[in-house]
């Protein structure tokens, strides 16, 4: 007769257990290391990018760590809220979002890319 024995103690893994606040959890997730290799393919494409274009503006200029981290932040936020379906107008009104994304700005031009 078998039955279902389960042998792991419920509760957060070793590494989880001494993150203490939110920034700490998303660290859980991507360490620096993948996010720097992330960011080193990312600024490579830019640069190929770059080449096409005759204006020089933020659509085009390589990004940096704190930006990686900060649109990955907002992309786990609003799946979180279930905000994930909502325009970048809409997600950035203080109107229907409050000030929830008030500490992520994107410039005009960068925000039809969004969209």
């Amino acid at each position: 007769m078998a039955m279902n024995v389960v042998y792991i103690r419920p509760g957060p893994y070793p590494g989880a257990k001494d993150a203490i606040g939110s920034i700490d959890a998303f660290g859980l997730f991507f360490n620096d290391e993948i996010l720097n290799k992330v960011l080193l393919r990312t600024n490579e494409k830019i640069a190929q990018l770059r080449e096409k274009y005759k204006i020089k503006d933020c659509t085009v200029s390589d990004t940096n760590l704190c930006e990686l981290k900060a649109l990955l932040g907002l992309i786990f936020l609003s799946a979180t809220l279930k905000n994930n379906h909502l325009t970048t107008d809409v997600l950035f009104d203080p109107n229907y979002s409050g000030d929830r994304y008030k500490a992520i700005k994107i410039c005009q031009e960068c925000k039809q890319n969004f969209a």
